[in-house]
């Protein structure tokens, strides 16, 4: 093999590694990367809406429940203030304070994990419609922005907040 044949196939095979890398660098730059800003997207998604309405509600009938019991404290300590009480007074006031306590330790702890399993429910149904936002808008990359550094500057071209709000109350409707 010739000095020039040796120059040539060298020559070849810079210009073939120039080419991969320039590809590598033109691909990398054409990704598509925006970011979410999470906590808005949580509070805009209406499936959060639909189960913070339905956990109100139960926590206002258990609170109903809870100021039932009050009420009837009270009258019953009042009873047992006046000199006309009898014992059946005392033991059902000591009964309904029981009860009381037993039902706000009961109440306290069903409220906090349903809202942790609401919560779960709401995140899991999240993810995966953010995960078809991306797959259906050709996006190769999509950040979550919640306030912990994992994204301390964007600009508002990749800011698509908005947009997957949009997309995942329309999706949660069965629209797309």
């Amino acid at each position: 093999m010739t000095s020039n044949s040796r120059l040539i196939i060298i020559l070849a095979i810079v210009a073939l590694l120039i080419a991969v890398f320039s590809l590598t660098v033109s691909v990398r730059s054409k990704r598509k990367i925006g970011f979410i800003v999470l906590t808005e997207v949580f509070n805009e998604f209406k499936l959060k809406k639909e189960m913070e309405s339905k956990y109100t509600a139960i926590k206002n009938a258990r609170k109903k429940i809870l100021d039932s019991l009050q009420i009837d404290i009270s009258i019953l300590s009042r009873r047992l203030s006046e000199k006309n009480n009898s014992i059946n007074d005392k033991d059902l006031f000591e009964r309904k304070k029981i009860e009381f306590n037993q039902k706000l330790q009961i109440f306290e702890e069903d409220n906090n994990a349903l809202s942790k399993d609401l919560d779960s429910k709401i995140i899991s149904q999240l993810n995966q419609y953010v995960n078809d936002y991306g797959k259906t808008n050709g996006f190769d990359i999509i950040y979550g922005n919640s306030s912990d550094g994992s994204i301390m500057f964007g600009t508002a071209e990749l800011n698509i907040t908005k947009d997957v709000i949009e997309f995942i109350n329309l999706k949660y409707e069965g629209v797309k």
